[in-house]
């Protein structure tokens, strides 16, 4: 006799999932886990204000699929959250979360929409954003452009930008106007190229939930010992059904949800990207270009800023840190702070 074919239905998903069983065995008993895994990416993940994914978080991205391997059937929420930040809170929590969602199911359109003029200034998507995504491609060769993404059009920027043109003609069959500027055409390609690097989309049909939290603090500590920023964001990855499922987009500090969410997790990878992003400047605010930085605290660093005055440090543990700026051997400004930021440190005068 063939083997009898029937079907066993979990009563909590209301799934049917098709059993052989042979004859004069016993009847099995199929249930799935209720285990909640986490990816937690935390720190230096979004610049102030904006929700534009940092190439630093890529390999979180990476974590995150890595992650939903070990359950590739396991429905997704993607929880974002906004620091104490100038245009922040809930909506700007669910459009960091949103355009993860977009990035890990390859849907460019989603990110083009940020480039829009009609989007707050301080939002909005423009030059430093192309930078960023130069600076990653072509993927595995060298990039397209190196040193701060500065956010202005210079002849680097300009010069990178006719490259990656040049490679979509040359490279991928798309054929766009070498012009150096990042115009709607050029921006549709490098926003594809970017979302399509290895291993960071997830497979199709997966159930996906993207949604904003204000004012929701985990007081669990990440891997290296830090209080997680306020601006992260989370991906967990449930086995059943999301429970409880978002009742809408976005919530607010008194709303239990969160608190439902997080103390279910059975499972945590934590991608960790610390670091500062900073504009020296002098007293009449023009930028300190070519200046000698050095960072002192429980992490030490050293670098020159950029002919805009940007300069950054990454791999920082929490504590109290001092910027030393010199030039040409004259100490120009000192400035403290203490890390993690609430914000982003972007400027200060010297």
């Amino acid at each position: 006799m063939d083997a009898l074919n029937f079907s066993v239905t979990d009563v909590i998903k209301k799934r049917t999932f098709p059993v052989k069983i042979k004859p004069g065995t016993h009847p099995v008993t199929i249930r799935l886990s209720d285990k909640v895994r986490r990816v937690r990416l935390v720190g230096l993940i979004f610049d102030d204000k904006k929700c534009f994914l940092l190439p630093k978080a890529l390999d979180g991205i990476k974590a995150i699929i890595a992650m939903h391997r070990k359950c590739d059937k396991a429905e997704v929420l993607i929880v974002g959250h906004a620091g104490a930040e100038e245009n922040g809170g809930a909506d700007l929590a669910l459009s960091r979360a949103e355009m993860l969602k977009a990035y890990l199911t390859s849907k460019p359109n989603e990110w083009l929409k940020w480039f829009a003029p009609d989007k707050d200034a301080k939002a909005r998507w423009g030059v430093r954003e192309i930078q960023l995504m130069l600076s990653v491609l072509p993927e595995g060769a060298t990039p397209f452009y190196s040193g701060n993404a500065s956010g202005v059009t210079d002849e680097a920027t300009i010069a990178a930008i006719k490259n990656y043109q040049e490679h979509c003609n040359n490279d991928l069959g798309k054929p766009i106007t070498v012009n150096g500027k990042a115009g709607p055409e050029t921006r549709i390609e490098l926003v594809q190229e970017y979302l399509k690097l290895s291993d960071t989309t997830l497979g199709e049909g997966i159930k996906i939930i993207a949604h904003g939290c204000e004012g929701k603090i985990d007081a669990s500590v990440t891997e290296s010992g830090l209080l997680p920023d306020s601006r992260r964001i989370e991906v967990l990855f449930y086995d059943q059904n999301i429970a409880p499922e978002p009742s809408g987009t976005t919530s607010g500090a008194s709303d239990p949800g969160y608190k439902e969410w997080i103390k279910k997790i059975d499972e945590n990878d934590d991608f960790e990207n610390h670091g500062v992003y900073v504009q020296i400047v002098d007293e009449d605010k023009h930028p300190a270009k070519l200046a000698t930085v050095f960072l002192k605290g429980p992490t030490t660093g050293k670098s020159t800023t950029d002919e805009y005055g940007f300069v950054s440090f990454y791999g920082l543990t929490a504590g109290e840190y001092t910027l030393l700026t010199e030039k040409e051997g004259v100490n120009i400004g000192t400035s403290t702070f203490n890390y993690p930021l609430s914000s982003t440190v972007d400027a200060y005068t010297v």
